[in-house]
């Protein structure tokens, strides 16, 4: 087939996982207009001074549940873009049910779910510093046996992990990547603190991670958070675009700025 001016074509990657390994992923070149004029890639350069290194310590893998839809894909998509500008490689999941997180880096389309039962190489598509795995086409058919095989895998090809768990909580799902993850965050808009309780009781029942592991992230300033939740709020932040929820992150992921 014929390159289109300007499309996007598909590709395959080779990427070395460990000393004897490599996995190959889904990527795309982009074949430019006879005149040479570069499209926009979606993401803007940063301004000012370029960001410091980081080095992680212990690899970071985080894990995303919204008390309600507060948009945290914008949350996860910061984490990739400051491990990317950071001069590592990210692995992004999506396991929320609409892949906001996978069409917010690109993978508008979902997964098909055999990719998902298999940990197939075509379930990762490779993006610039990165890879990215779209939710499942069908998450009601998924085992947790294949998220876990879909974590191992990914935590293996990157130096981070972001996982996108969405405004639900599916024990079937959410087990094996609590299971793995370094960092717990519960998302919530100020205010919503009842919705927070209701997922803390979820998470306490469930019994399937320690409570103790998870982190309040509250966004939206001017509301002060109740004494009982401020104990386990990590941050408070304006949105989750700007320098606050950029310094969070390089806080966070255990990064020594270099």
């Amino acid at each position: 087939m014929a390159a289109i001016p300007g499309a996007l074509m598909p590709d395959r990657v080779r990427l070395r996982v460990g000393d004897n390994r490599t996995l190959l992923v889904r990527s795309y070149r982009l074949t430019l207009p006879p005149t040479g004029t570069t499209p926009p890639t979606g993401t803007t350069p940063p301004t000012g001074a370029t960001p410091p290194a980081i080095a992680f310590r212990p690899k970071p893998v985080v894990a995303l549940i919204e008390a309600v839809s507060t948009g945290a894909e914008a949350l996860a998509a910061l984490i990739t873009d400051t491990v990317g500008a950071a001069g590592h490689t990210y692995a992004a999941v999506s396991l929320d049910r609409d892949n906001r997180l996978g069409a917010r880096l690109g993978c508008v389309a979902p997964s098909p779910n055999w990719c998902w039962k298999q940990a197939d190489d075509e379930l990762f598509i490779c993006k610039s510093a990165g890879l990215v795995i779209p939710a499942p086409a069908s998450e009601d058919e998924l085992a947790t046996a294949d998220v876990a095989a879909a974590m191992e895998k990914a935590i293996a090809a990157a130096d981070a992990l972001v996982v996108d768990l969405g405004c639900r909580w599916t024990p079937r799902l959410f087990r094996p990547v609590l299971a793995r993850a370094t960092h717990i965050w519960l998302i919530v808009r100020a205010g919503q603190w009842s919705a927070v309780e209701m997922r803390l009781e979820q998470a306490d029942f469930s019994g399937w991670t320690a409570m103790d592991r998870l982190r309040l992230v509250v966004v939206g300033e001017g509301i002060p958070v109740p004494a009982g939740l401020a104990e386990i709020t990590a941050a408070v932040l304006p949105d989750f675009s700007g320098a606050a929820a950029r310094e969070f992150v390089w806080r966070e992921l255990g990064g020594a700025r270099t």
